[in-house]
């Protein structure tokens, strides 16, 4: 179970570590109801306390408020809008791909601006980074929009933060073995996005890692 948010002494959450959770598809909808989808790997929940020991003093240092825990994943691919009946063509297509057994390292710290504040490896494994390449490829050829920038992969640990969390190194690095490859929708809203699993699949070549 991922650790529990901060608390004050009478029992509400501390602000910068607010309780979202990533939550099932409520309903059925209408095929060409559009969602704002994106592929990600969310991180084992046997990971999540060590990230948020890392994230509560790097929250209090910036004035950022910490990413839920159930919230921590690595994206793979933005997708934008696209429309609900297309959800299990895109689920198709990622079982149809190759998927090599990987353990990401996660052993710095930095900002995307105040925005965001997060970990991530100073070296992306080639597997990896080829498996990424080759997704973004087949989403573009099956008509899919995906952002042209350079994939970074990183986990956001903060947002909302009044001074950048500066480069850093991470000591220990925490190593993170991608388990499961997820489509999530998600909503903005005031108080930062919320998620929707809308399908899941088991990462083909996890066991090898064991």
């Amino acid at each position: 179970m991922p650790g529990l948010p901060a608390r004050r002494p009478d029992g509400t959450l501390h602000p910068s570590c607010d309780s979202g959770r990533v939550l099932p598809a409520p309903f059925p909808m209408l095929p060409d109801h559009p969602l704002r989808l994106f592929f990600a790997v969310p991180l084992p929940t046997g990971l999540a306390d060590r990230v948020e020991s890392i994230a509560r003093p790097l929250a209090r240092a910036t004035g950022g408020r910490c990413t839920p825990a159930s919230q921590y994943h690595l994206t793979l691919a933005f997708l934008g809008d696209v429309a609900a009946g297309r959800r299990a063509e895109l689920m198709a297509l990622v079982a149809g791909l190759d998927w090599p057994a990987v353990r990401l390292t996660l052993d710095r710290t930095g900002s995307f601006g105040k925005d965001t504040g997060w970990l991530a490896p100073s070296q992306t494994p080639e597997p990896l980074l080829a498996a990424v390449q080759n997704l973004h490829r087949h989403l573009r050829l099956a008509g899919f929009h995906v952002e042209r920038r350079r994939w970074r992969p990183h986990l956001t640990i903060l947002r909302r933060q009044q001074t950048p969390l500066p480069p850093a190194a991470l000591e220990p690095p925490l190593l993170w073995p991608l388990e499961r490859l997820q489509l999530l929708s998600s909503v903005l809203t005031p108080r930062g996005p919320r998620y929707t699993l809308e399908g899941e699949l088991h990462w083909p070549h996890h066991d090898s890692l064991s």
